[in-house]
């Protein structure tokens, strides 16, 4: 299986909570392969960055450069990526591009919390 992991929310210099997720995700997946588990049998890893700066910050893996998740061609993510055949792109937000998209999408959602909670029904 080709699976894609976006990285593109890997901050440059230092983690905060989503970069140090992805960063772990992808490490983990990396040792799984590197020490020949079996659950990776066959698991074609590849990351997705949008600098090369990111990298850094990010395991050793085979990666490809796409437009910056927070750029204008954001929304043309999926396009970008179907050239590479991936089966499956998992991201660790929800806001990737999917418009033509030819692959398995699996997205995260983060923070679906009030900051201000509302009362309780009743009160």
């Amino acid at each position: 299986m080709k699976l894609m992991v976006d990285a593109r929310y890997t901050r440059i210099g230092f983690h905060d909570g989503i970069s140090r997720y992805t960063a772990s995700l992808l490490g983990a997946l990396k040792t799984l392969i590197d020490t020949g588990d079996e659950a990776a049998a066959g698991l074609d890893l590849t990351m997705i960055i949008s600098d090369e700066r990111q990298l850094d910050m990010l395991p050793d893996l085979p990666h490809v450069k796409i437009c910056s998740p927070t750029g204008p061609l954001e929304p043309t993510a999926s396009l970008q990526l179907n050239k590479y055949a991936p089966d499956v792109v998992f991201s660790p937000m929800q806001t990737i591009g999917s418009t033509g998209r030819k692959f398995k999408l699996i997205l995260t959602l983060h923070d679906l919390i009030y900051y201000s909670p509302p009362p309780p029904p009743g009160v």
